[in-house]
């Protein structure tokens, strides 16, 4: 360890003692101040005030300084009344006081003369303006939430309900939403204050049920205290028990014959499928009980929610497809694509087809190879009648995804409280086999995911409140196969035995043929845990509201891995994949290696200061910092190669120059690189009130924020490779004409298989020029994004508000991807090609390889304009918001297929539309209690009375289109994403949706590039259609005793006109025409229905 490693964590242990470890993420409490005045206006010093949760009977006491003023902070969300009392004065009361999620809320007390068993009581209007920060919050309050339609009921879709969200992907536990510009791997989520996000996949976990959840809060540009990523900061909370018990049970079902068949099986003569599903459940909440023995009221509550998704059936469409009989056989003179000898089959060594290029040979007879017959035949894959011939079946699967939410809340004493709350949710307990793939590949993956959190808020005086956090985040992956005991000589693969779930991966599209395709991934055991130590220590003093900590997470991620054999056919020596595969020619192979197990550890510090300071009455400043060093991870058991140009070995005398150790004396550390650790993030921001009651308000804030959730991931990938492991690479060499194409292509490197039983030994490890290792060549600094935001709001009639901001963001130094060792250009009068992209390579130790690493060159930026309208009232509730924006940026993610450049030097030529960009952006959500057969006779009023409607309204820009060159001519970049070159009018017809065939790109105006050059096309410069869709709820309560027993039932229509959206394809120009339509295009769902019925009480 490095003298300046010591220092680090001798300063971090000190600090960690002064200022105690404090929070990361969001906070899931709310916070109440207030000040105290006389009847002329003066301030009341000394004055007592009790805060009390009327829920849950818990109270906090205070006083007010000399100024008047009082401040509760780190409260439990919830409702509360405020008493204030002093001496000469009558008691004053607000009740009905509703805190959310990082809420912070100011009351005004003008007490009158009189005694103190007088009492005054004032109803508390809900704040619909902030007036103490610039953060930017938005809070789906829970009954809100309970009405609206929520398809899947999914709590991580509840982000769309967000002002200007955009839907930015599709990860494991639901939609991805990009805010303020700013990618959706940069959004935080937390549960009950404990991080709650997948830490390798930079993506968030799953949240618990809309049941379960109490309040479910956006914040961006939020204060010192939160860090982690640029983006949004999402909290949400489980609900807590009352000193009254409460409990329901529900069910929400759906069925097909409620639902509008699909755009893609209307099209396909498909009827619709075979759907059922239950989501079943129940809550029960109350203070903790024993007759006798021991009554929680006031002291100790809790809340249990268990529900069960059940699908017994969920249906979806498989392609499939084949060969002719004669193409079995090697016949393919009737085949839609005769194999034509392209330059790489004509040149390949041992190819049968030298100096045949451009030759047409549809006789493969005499080179058809029996295990690759074999291999057709024990897969089952069809015969089919005419070549190029596929079809759709109909199939259905089941699942059963159980999950458990618990809290409990316990008064130790008057100052002190504990919580402890846990979330539990299993996908795919059973895993169940998907039929997309043949029997033999058939597979499944099961989830569990874990979140637990423990909480203490100490009041240690009226003014100094600390609350410690424990937390530990879980999610666990197994992905598991039947291969229904084939083994590797059944199909005549001369591999010695491997794991006993080791089997075969195997996929490509063979062109018109596809669709018997054959995919199964490797199976694996792979966990990422996430240990959260946290700490606030929050002090009002004076004009000040003050809080300082910081934290410590560790990040442990471990993957027990089973390496498998995996070929590919692309047409690359014969035009025709699925001729290669009959003779057993693949363009790439590669095999299973040793079982494999990774461990990396990251560890997470941070500290931060913050200062709300209310400089006058109606003027606070929010001054904040934060500093939060990235440590990289690092390989536990230090088995990791990296890649360092220039350097040479001292360890091992066989390791080709660039290539090291993380225990070599000239890696820095374990991680291989230096830590960033000169990461300080200033915070800034004020609200100004321009009345007394706070009905006007100006609010602006900024703050700089580092961007960490990408590295998570990023030290992973030094472990599993050679020499520390085996990795097997076939030889692509053919050695035609033999009995059997497939039985030469198993060799290890060049050289003969190992016994992969035995692990390698690094001191005599050979390594070939001509294969891939391990390269890893390390950015050393983390990206940030500078955030901000200029607000307007005004509560201009009670209960009636509207909002104008003006939103901006910037990232610089984001995550990305370069390349180490390319081929270097040559200058305009001498040219490059295929054949010498090795000799043309700066490294010629390794001159068949270039090497992908991550980099930091990428940026973006965002700027909107967002006008919003409120109204909440006692039967009706509106939210109203539009977003006229522009997103740019280098790249679109942290995913391969969104942060590759389309040059490997010149980045800036991919500055352009991100793919979340939208101009336009509407979200409109009305509640309202129908005033129809109200006061009508009894049996009327009853059931056709008391309704409520709810909507959920959206519309956006389409979605930026990136279309791209399937195969790359510039002989610089085999990673490139190259562009094609614009000839014409890229869009076909403006009236696209009159089109039988809803032809919307014009592919005759693409053309590839020429060789050696990139395309001019921009991109994302193409725009898919616009999104519209309205989903709609009624909603109905049944009073079924006078003990609170009540029946719901709730009606929910998703896409309500049956509009179909279409969703950007990914496009290539060397596919025909028929690409470019809609026919081909995903789409949204259509118009589905989904029944719920609740009994609570």
């Amino acid at each position: 360890m490095s003298f300046r490693l010591h220092r680090f964590w001798a300063l971090w242990a000190a600090l960690f003692f002064i200022t105690v470890v404090s929070a990361w993420a969001q906070d899931p409490s709310g916070h109440i101040r207030g000040v105290v005045k006389d009847p002329s206006g003066a301030r009341v010093p000394g004055a007592e005030v009790v805060v009390t949760n009327t829920d849950t009977g818990m109270k906090r006491l205070l006083m007010a300084n000399d100024e008047g003023l009082f401040s509760a902070p780190r409260l439990q969300t919830g409702n509360y009344s405020v008493e204030v009392s002093s001496p000469g004065f009558a008691r004053q009361v607000q009740t009905g006081i509703s805190l959310g999620a990082g809420a912070s809320i100011e009351l005004t007390f003008t007490l009158q003369l009189g005694g103190l068993s007088d009492v005054v009581t004032v109803q508390s209007e809900v704040p619909l303006v902030n007036t103490t920060s610039g953060i930017q919050r938005h809070s789906l309050e829970l009954e809100i939430l309970d009405a609206l339609p929520l398809g899947a009921r999914n709590s991580n879709d509840l982000l769309r309900f967000t002002p200007g969200a955009v839907q930015a992907g599709t990860p494991r536990f639901g939609n991805e939403y990009s805010l303020s510009g700013i990618r959706a791997s940069s959004t935080n989520f937390t549960l009950d204050g404990i991080d709650a996000n997948d830490s390798w996949n930079s993506s968030a976990n799953k949240l618990p049920p809309p049941e379960a959840l109490k309040e479910f809060t956006v914040q961006t540009n939020y204060s010192a205290e939160y860090g982690r990523g640029g983006g949004a900061a999402v909290v949400a909370l489980i609900k807590s028990g009352t000193n009254a018990f409460h409990g329901s049970v529900y069910d929400y079902l759906r069925f097909e014959d409620w639902d509008a068949n699909s755009f893609q099986r209307n099209a396909l003569g498909q009827k619709k499928g075979d759907l059922k599903r239950h989501q079943i459940g129940f809550t029960a909440g109350g203070p903790v009980f024993l007759p006798k023995i021991y009554d929680g009221r006031n002291r100790t509550m809790f809340f249990v929610n268990y529900q069960i998704l059940r699908t017994p059936s969920a249906p979806y469409l498989v392609r499939r497809g084949g060969l002719t009989a004669a193409e079995l056989a090697g016949d393919f003179s009737a085949s839609q694509t005769v194999p034509l000898v392209g330059a790489t089959g004509a040149k390949a060594i041992g190819s049968p087809f030298a100096g045949m290029q451009g030759q047409k040979i549809p006789d493969l007879s005499r080179w058809v190879s029996p295990t690759a017959v074999r291999w057709y035949e024990m897969l089952k894959f069809p015969i089919v009648s005419k070549s190029g011939e596929y079809f759709y079946v109909s199939k259905v699967r089941r699942d059963n995804l159980p999950e458990v939410s618990l809290r409990i809340d316990q008064s130790i004493f008057r100052n002190n409280s504990l919580g402890f709350s846990m979330y539990y949710r299993h996908d795919h307990p059973d895993p169940v086999w998907a039929d997309d793939n043949t029997e033999l590949f058939r597979g499944n993956s099961t989830f569990k995911s874990q979140v637990y959190t423990l909480s203490d808020v100490w009041t240690i005086r009226p003014n100094l409140v600390n609350e410690l956090v424990l937390g530990y985040n879980r999610l666990f992956e197994e992905r598991v196969q039947d291969y229904g005991g084939v083994k590797y000589s059944d199909f005549g693969i001369p591999l010695p035995a491997m794991h006993p779930k080791q089997m075969v991966q195997a996929q490509k599209t063979f062109g018109p043929y596809a669709y018997f395709l054959f995919s199964a991934e490797s199976p694996k055991f792979e966990g990422r845990d996430v240990k959260d130590f946290r700490d606030v220590v929050s002090l009002n003093k004076g004009r000040h509201f003050m809080r300082t900590g910081g934290l410590l997470q560790i990040h442990d991620v471990y993957h027990l891995g089973v390496g498998a054999f995996s070929l590919g056919y692309s047409g690359a020596f014969l035009t025709n994949p699925a001729a290669e595969f009959i003779i057993g020619w693949p363009a790439a192979i590669a095999g299973p290696g040793e079982p494999f197990y990774r461990n990396t550890r990251k560890y997470a510090p941070a500290l931060f200061f913050q200062d709300d300071w209310k400089i006058t009455p109606d003027l606070t400043l929010n001054l904040g910092i934060r500093y939060e060093p990235n440590m990289w991870a690092y390989v536990k058991s230090d088995r990791a190669l990296i890649l360092k140009p220039g350097l040479v070995s001292k360890q091992y005398s066989n390791f080709p120059p660039g290539f090291i150790t993380v225990t070599d004396p000239q890696s820095p550390n374990r991680a291989g690189r230096e830590n960033d650790m000169n990461n300080f993030a200033p915070r800034l921001g004020f609200a100004y009130r321009f009345d007394e009651m706070g009905k006007k308000v100006i609010r602006a804030g900024w703050g700089l924020y580092y961007d960490s959730t990408d590295s998570n991931r990023d030290g992973v990938n030094l472990v599993t490779r050679y020499p520390f492991f085996h990795a097997y690479s076939g030889d692509l060499t053919p050695k035609f004409p033999a009995n059997d194409a497939w039985l030469n292509h198993f060799t290890y490197a060049g050289l003969p298989v190992p016994d992969l039983s035995k692990p390698v030994d690094v001191s005599t490890a050979v390594f070939n020029p001509d294969v891939a290792y391990a390269g890893y060549f390390p950015v050393t600094t983390l990206g940030y994004v500078h955030q901000w935001n200029l607000t307007w709001e005004h509560e201009f009639r009670s209960g009636y508000s509207y909002r104008t901001a003006y939103l901006g963001s910037r990232g610089v130094n984001l995550w990305s991807t370069s390349w180490h060792n390319l081929p270097v250009t040559r200058d305009a009068n001498d040219s490059w090609n295929k054949e010498n992209m090795a000799e043309r390579r700066p490294d010629q130790t390794h001159r068949y390889r270039q090497w992908e690493y991550s980099d930091n060159w990428a940026g973006s930026s965002y700027r909107g304009l967002q006008i919003g309208f409120r109204a909440r009232k006692a039967t009706y509730h509106v939210q109203a918001d539009y977003t006229l924006s522009r997103a740019f940026g280098h790249i679109d993610g942290i995913w391969r297929n969104q942060y590759f450049p389309s040059q490997p030097v010149d980045h800036d030529v991919d500055w352009s539309r991100t793919t979340y960009d939208r101009l336009h952006n509407l979200l409109v959500i009305p509640s309202w209690d129908l005033p129809v057969f109200r006061g009508r006779n009894y049996l009327v009023g009853k059931i056709l009375g008391g309704w409520n409607m709810a909507w959920v309204i959206s519309a956006q820009s389409g979605q930026p289109v990136n279309l791209r060159v399937s195969t790359n001519n510039t002989f610089t970049c085999s990673g490139c994403f190259v562009r094609p070159n614009v000839t014409g009018q890229p869009y076909y017809n403006a009236n696209w949706r009159k089109d039988p065939n809803l032809v919307y790109l014009n592919a005759a105006a693409f053309a590839a590039p020429e060789p050696r050059t990139y395309g001019n096309l921009k991109r994302n410069a193409l725009q898919w259609p616009a999104t519209q869709n309205v989903d709609m709820s009624l909603n109905k309560s049944f009073r079924l005793s006078q003990e609170n027993l009540q029946l719901d039932v709730k009606l929910e229509i998703f896409n309500l006109f049956n509009h179909t959206n279409f969703s950007a394809p990914s496009a290539s120009i060397t596919t025909t025409p028929v690409q470019y339509t809609m026919k081909n295009s995903w789409t949204w769902q259509p118009r589905q229905m989904q029944g719920g019925i609740r009994v609570r009480w």
